[in-house]
């Protein structure tokens, strides 16, 4: 999750409105778990890319959320794809952040 500094040196999990980004082969981590449900209380959305069945964190995703599943016991093909999805989700950042930004005349 990303953090946000503040002036007392701590750093916040997020906030509502951000995104956390989960990987995992098994989805059986006992963190991420943890890390789902503390995103989730501060309002986070989260996607997860997961294999195999897709283990406890697919169980813990709300309707909002996203799973991207490998259906595969293959660890290492579970992680070669994981790696496109990342790149194909990286394109898709790119493309949102290099889009014309449109301007509302009655705001200038």
């Amino acid at each position: 999750m990303p953090s946000s500094g503040s002036s007392t040196g701590r750093s916040r999990p997020g906030r509502e409105g951000d995104l956390l980004l989960c990987l995992t082969t098994s989805g059986d981590s006992a963190n991420l778990s943890s890390a789902v449900r503390t995103a989730q209380a501060l309002g986070l959305s989260v996607i997860a890319l997961t294999g195999r069945q897709g283990g406890q964190l697919a169980r813990l995703l709300r309707p909002g959320d996203l799973e991207i599943r490998v259906p595969s016991d293959s660890t290492a093909r579970i992680q070669e794809v994981h790696g496109v999805v990342i790149h194909c989700l990286c394109h898709l950042v790119d493309l949102h952040l290099a889009r014309p930004v449109r301007r509302n005349p009655e705001l200038e």
